[in-house]
């Protein structure tokens, strides 16, 4: 990402579909030792701010080629900023509420009448993009607006014209199946031919830096385990019945050594990573210990930067799933043996989350 591209600590990417099929990309940086709004002072904020963005209007003599990007790319005939002689931070407490559904900015750039229509852009990534991009700052400490532009960048996409018809009543005439469709329509999309060329040509539609991994954790009744593969099949011994392969949550966690025993799953499979070898060290870079595994299963092997997870959490918006949604918390943060145990001697999942609250160790 230009000049941000060295001291980005994380990225991801999406590519979304407007209406008529044009596509164009979100992109979100984390940026190493970046000012935060709330803990860094103004103004290192709007020096960090002015280094990297600007919406100035280069000069057609001095910097031609520039000029010429600014002008067909980043002038926006829709949009009116505020005409301001030096930057400014708005007030948290406005900057952080929504209006007509839309967070406000966190800043405001010095701006002129002649740039009152340009979007925010920073001239190196506009030289090398060549097309329009819109370039925000975003580090507060409440996560309101990441939260914000999070969402909006990972929002799903609409209906296609197929499946549109598909829902249709076709109880109604013919008249009233089209006027259906149509209101439909204006709330869908096309899949126009850069999204099908993209999709058939097999290129990614979104990307990160960061891997991140499933952790499991169904109830034990619907516990699943992969195949092993044919290569491994076909060394097994003829007498052996082993043709799953061992997991992370029923198998290396429930034996995990008596040094780890109050560590949580959550834990242990953010910081751990298993391996049949023994290691030539008993210890990482950073001197931190490995261990071996219960039942000579192999060795976990500490970690020297945490592995990202993702999980599912059901809408807790029934009983059945008030239940299920506390079971997971319980399972990923209050350390076990046996998933039965989790409930202890209370009624529901719920009742021993809450008594559970405060012991609930080695959860981050």
């Amino acid at each position: 990402m230009g000049p941000l591209a060295k001291s980005s600590t994380t990225s991801a990417w999406r590519i979304e579909y407007q209406a008529r099929g044009a596509p164009h990309i979100h992109i979100k940086l984390w940026v190493k030792d970046a000012p935060v709004v709330g803990e860094a002072t103004d103004v290192e904020v709007l020096k960090f701010i002015t280094k990297h963005i600007t919406c100035r209007s280069p000069s057609p003599v001095s910097s031609p080629d520039l000029y010429r990007l600014v002008m067909d790319n980043q002038v926006h005939s829709l949009a009116f900023r505020a005409l301001l002689s030096a930057p400014t931070l708005t007030p948290k407490d406005r900057a952080l509420r929504r209006i007509d559904g839309r967070v406000e900015k966190l800043y405001h750039l010095e701006r002129t009448p002649k740039e009152s229509m340009i979007n925010d852009y920073n001239p190196l990534i506009l030289y090398l993009w060549r097309a329009n991009i819109d370039v925000q700052f975003i580090g507060e400490t409440t996560m309101v607006i990441n939260r914000y532009i999070t969402k909006y960048a990972t929002k799903s996409e609409k209906q296609k014209t197929a499946d549109l018809w598909s829902m249709i009543d076709k109880s109604k005439s013919t008249r009233g199946q089209l006027q259906s469709l149509v209101l439909k329509l204006f709330r869908s999309r096309e899949v126009g031919h850069y999204e099908a060329c993209d999709k058939v040509s097999g290129h990614p539609l979104h990307k990160s830096n960061v891997n991140v991994t499933f952790l499991n954790t169904n109830a034990k009744k619907l516990w699943r385990r992969k195949l092993i593969s044919k290569k491994e099949l076909d060394g097994l011994d003829a007498n052996s019945k082993s043709f799953v392969k061992n997991s992370f949550v029923d198998t290396y966690y429930l034996n995990r050594p008596p040094e780890l025993e109050n560590k949580s799953l959550y834990f242990m499979f953010t910081w751990y990573n298993v391996q049949q070898a023994k290691p030539e060290k008993m210890e990482n870079r950073k001197h931190e210990l490995h261990y071996p595994l219960l039942n000579g299963l192999g060795y976990l092997i500490k970690r020297t930067t945490r592995r990202w997870i993702r999980t599912y959490m059901p809408t807790p918006d029934k009983p059945d799933a008030v239940e299920d949604y506390f079971r997971r918390l319980l399972m990923m943060f209050l350390p076990w043996r046996d998933d039965d145990s989790l409930r202890g001697s209370c009624e529901s999942y719920q009742e021993a989350y809450r008594a559970n609250e405060d012991n609930q160790s080695g959860s981050r």
